[in-house]
């Protein structure tokens, strides 16, 4: 990773994973900070769904989950519509897979999934990220509802149509029901 986006979606990523499976430090970035924060309200406000889409997914997932997760990623934006409310629920479902997986024992590497992520972010959505102002753009995202009822609503409602869009699913990542494939397109609509 050699552009400055990249590295600080490395370093969010990293920050995210490792804050999420018990590593205890200050959030390197202003970007970071916010990340925990937004993706950790997300995960509260919807901890049922990801913790049943985290359990399916590892029950359906290959035996080297950062291969179904690079698909699950790829399935973020199929249908061209990214936004920052889908990256937060994607950082969400990460941190809530990288402390699944620890508690369960599973030697999982942060820096692999971290670098996972990031890999995506940057290679696939790098034109995404800069032409919404980078790392920056997302703390203005973040910044924009603090202190106002109605840009809190806004952002609650934004990280509510994401998350419901991946709820659906949940009932169908069952064994047997649809081919992982096909439900991994469907996963961030």
């Amino acid at each position: 990773m050699s552009s400055p986006l990249e590295r600080e979606t490395l370093l969010v990523a990293k920050d995210y994973v490792g804050f999420c499976t018990g590593i205890r430090q200050d959030p390197p970035s202003e970007s970071a900070k916010a990340m925990r924060q937004l993706a950790k309200q997300t995960e509260r406000q919807h901890r049922s769904t990801f913790q049943t889409l985290v359990q399916n997914f590892l029950d359906n997932s290959e035996p080297d989950f950062l291969t179904s997760l690079k698909q699950t990623m790829a399935a973020l934006a199929h249908d061209g519509q990214l936004n920052w409310g889908r990256v937060v629920a994607l950082f969400a479902f990460a941190g809530m897979l990288a402390s699944e997986l620890s508690s369960r024992g599973v030697d999982v590497s942060n820096r692999r999934l971290a670098e996972t992520i990031a890999r995506y972010l940057s290679e696939e959505h790098g034109e995404w990220l800069l032409h919404n102002g980078g790392w920056v753009g997302f703390l203005s995202f973040f910044h924009m509802g603090r202190g106002a009822d109605l840009g809190l609503f806004l952002r609650n409602a934004f990280f509510a149509v994401s998350v419901a869009s991946i709820a659906g699913i949940a009932a169908l990542l069952r064994p047997g029901r649809l081919p992982l494939g096909s439900l991994l397109r469907l996963f961030f609509a």
